[in-house]
């Protein structure tokens, strides 16, 4: 994933690890082309990046977070 810089992301992703950000349109256009030319980079990133989302932001680690904050999840995963 490549995007514009922002706070919201890096709460989640680390820039440069599993996403890129850019900070206007030189940087991005910079960053098209060094990732163009660079496929083993862009494919690690694209990896890390997927790998994340599919272990830490998915529907049961959701779920586990929340029930987690309200206390409630020792209760439930004893019924399940």
């Amino acid at each position: 994933v490549i995007e514009d810089a922002n706070d919201n992301t890096i709460q989640f992703f680390n820039p440069g690890e599993d996403i890129i950000h850019y900070s206007n349109q030189k940087d991005l256009l910079e960053k098209i082309q060094f990732f163009l030319s660079m496929p083993s980079e862009r494919v690690r990133i694209a990896s890390n990046g997927q790998n994340k989302c599919v272990t830490k932001y998915n529907i049961r680690e959701w779920w586990q977070t929340l029930l987690s904050k309200l206390k409630l999840y020792e209760v439930v995963s004893q019924v399940i």
